[in-house]
């Protein structure tokens, strides 16, 4: 960093790859600079007064001051429990801001001066000759991410879903590690209750785990179960290392037996592809409407037809993604009316109280977009893809902080390589969607390395499938933990307490062969980690 910034001065970030937030003083002009990676995996957060800039990697360093006002902003707490994105640079507490990533913060003279130098979504398209040379360079970028992330000697493990990010992380970890004479340990949670999904998802991801697993002599394949602990006992052990509400907290069980399990192991390295589908797995489900509204029809048709005629899609599918995209909200949730599907509102995937809700503006916006993020740029591909990965950043730092403290584990995730960000920017959308597959480009790539059940599967995984019945069994301490929150203040004027105890007073195991409703155990635990953040911030028990 110091060589980057004695060539290029405060333009320093620009040239830099890897994973970092850091400070840099220009002692000559008395000068700071704190700056972060471009999705800022580390995290680094400020606060000044009219004379002073205080700095640190956790927020509760920053509050050890006895200056700096510990008070909640209301309208981060809202946008949290209501599932909505927080403005990258503010923070659970009023008076803290963070670094956004891809960001620099210059503090000169008192003054606060914020500038964005990571900028993706303004790269030139990438024309190469072949569809053949999109899967090569991408395979060589991967690999170049991966190897930068597994170390030299420390032992390492990964998560290793049934879905297609996990699997290429772990495998071409596996292949260089075999070269090192080194071994790697993969995880995978699997269900212990019987459960029914729709027909496009599945919830055993063992099998396609093992078949990835079986391929290398080098991977330690390791079982979890997705309730192997209580979830009470996870949220207690986790919260107090969490300096944001856990809105990941359905499956806070097996992500935290993970944990546990590798740091028994001593394992320091958890690799992920937490971000893979923004990146090298995105699936272009914006490229019709993408070729319409940049007014290439006659383009938009030839791939549409495409798509059916090599069996990927129908032409009411290839309708239906594009209204989807491209019509205005408005407009099509009128048609999900007509068309009988009732659209999702606010109400339907948060429990956040009606009335807090209205006074921050958030009621509106949250029956607008029924929960869909893809509905919040209301713009290209790229942008989309920008959005996601700026405005959820402070879920994955605040994650993997956390686990560097409770269990001194670094979570590491190759899909957030800015060369491998920057080059899935660049690709023509074209080829994410080619022959309208989904995820065309990593599913080519990755043919032949990993097993073709792998490669061929449309079907998504869902992490804590049988959550509905498992959580069951704990209904009457999630119950009377949702009676203590009445306890609290704040939380029973931002939370809907009386629903979310209806909820768990109902709450019963799905019957034999019926669909899981997953829904509701989402929004029952969500409220309830976030209330229990209130009363940790309010003092509360």
């Amino acid at each position: 960093m110091l060589l980057a910034h004695a060539k290029w001065g405060a333009d320093f970030c620009e040239h830099i790859e890897g994973e970092y937030c850091c400070a840099l003083w220009e002692g000559r002009d008395r000068r700071l600079i704190l700056a972060t990676d471009p999705l800022a995996s580390r995290p680094l957060y400020y606060w000044q007064d009219r004379e002073r800039l205080l700095f640190a990697t956790e927020m509760r360093a920053l509050m050890s001051d006895s200056a700096v006002p510990r008070e909640l902003s209301r309208k981060s707490v809202a946008k949290i429990v209501a599932i909505q994105p927080l403005e990258p640079e503010h923070t659970i507490y009023r008076d803290i801001c963070r670094v956004p990533g891809g960001h620099s913060v210059t503090w000169e003279k008192q003054r606060i001066r914020s500038a964005r130098w990571w900028r993706p979504e303004e790269r030139a398209t990438l024309r190469l000759g072949s569809d053949r040379e999109y899967e090569e360079a991408l395979l060589a970028i991967f690999e170049a991410a991966v190897a930068c992330r597994i170390g030299t000697d420390e032992p390492i493990a990964a998560h290793l879903s049934g879905g297609l990010d996990s699997s290429s992380v772990t495998t071409l970890a596996a292949r260089q590690l075999a070269a090192q004479g080194r071994e790697i340990t993969a995880y995978t949670a699997v269900p212990r209750h019987d459960f029914t999904l729709s027909k496009n998802n599945f919830g055993n991801e063992w099998a396609h785990a093992a078949l990835v697993a079986g391929q290398h002599s080098n991977i330690r394949h390791r079982r979890i179960d997705n309730d192997g602990v209580t979830f009470m006992d996870s949220l207690q052990k986790r919260e107090m290392a969490h300096e944001w509400p856990i809105i990941a907290s359905n499956n806070l069980r097996w992500f935290d037996a993970i944990d546990r399990d590798a740091h028994g192991r001593g394992v320091k390295i958890l690799l992920s592809g937490q971000m893979g589908n923004m990146t090298i797995s995105y699936d272009g489900i914006e490229y019709y409407a993408d070729l319409l509204r940049s007014g290439h029809y006659l383009k938009a048709f030839h791939a549409a037809r495409e798509a059916v005629r090599s069996g990927s899609s129908r032409w009411l599918a290839v309708a239906n993604e594009t209204a989807h995209v491209m019509l205005p909200l408005t407009v099509h949730r009128q048609l999900l009316d007509m068309m009988g599907k009732r659209p999702m509102r606010l109400r339907d995937y948060s429990l956040i109280e009606p009335a807090f809700a209205e006074e921050l503006g958030l009621a509106c916006i949250g029956d607008t977009t029924g929960g869909d993020f893809r509905k919040w740029p209301n713009s290209d591909g790229r942008r989309l893809r920008l959005f996601m990965l700026t405005n959820f950043q402070h879920v994955l730092g605040d994650w993997r902080q956390a686990t560097r403290r409770l269990y001194n584990i670094d979570m590491r995730d190759p899909t957030v390589d800015r060369r491998l960000a920057e080059f899935s920017f660049a690709v023509p959308q074209e080829q994410f969607k080619k022959a309208g597959v989904p995820r065309s480009l990593l599913r080519r790539t990755m043919r032949g390395i990993l097993p073709d059940t792998l490669v061929n599967e449309r079907r998504k995984g869902r992490q804590a499938a049988d959550a509905a019945t498992s959580l069951a069994v704990e209904r009457s301490e999630l119950l009377a933990e949702a009676r203590h929150l009445r306890n609290s203040d704040f939380a029973p004027k931002s939370i809907d307490l009386d629903r979310m105890e209806a909820m768990l007073e109902s709450w019963t195991p799905p019957e034999p062969g019926k669909t899981t409703d997953q829904m509701q155990p989402i929004m029952a635990l969500r409220g309830l980690a976030a209330g229990r953040f209130i009363k940790r911030y309010e003092g509360g028990n």
